[in-house]
């Protein structure tokens, strides 16, 4: 997914309109769009996508702790490895 297409999915400049939008989501999902959101992250092709993205990643974290306290605890605890992310703390089969 490129960097601009992920950044349109997901309102732009009001991050509270990005917050209200994750918390449609579910927990599986979230965790998908954070693995996506690396990808569009390293493929940016200008510092104000970046920004976009990185912004937008922030209140995804945001997100899933708000959902999953002491399970984002412990993926913080581990080394926050990605291109994982936090999915194997999260998403229970």
């Amino acid at each position: 997914m490129s960097a601009v297409l992920w950044s349109r999915t997901l309102p732009s400049g009001n991050l509270g309109q990005v917050a209200v939008s994750l918390r449609r989501l579910t927990t599986q999902q979230l965790c998908a769009l954070w693995r996506k959101s690396r990808a569009a992250l390293c493929a940016a092709p200008t510092p104000a996508v970046m920004a976009h993205v990185v912004a937008a990643r922030g209140v995804l974290l945001d997100e899933l702790e708000r959902r999953e306290p002491e399970a984002m605890a412990q993926w913080l605890r581990s080394g926050a490895l990605e291109p994982e992310g936090p999915s194997d703390y999260l998403v229970r089969q």
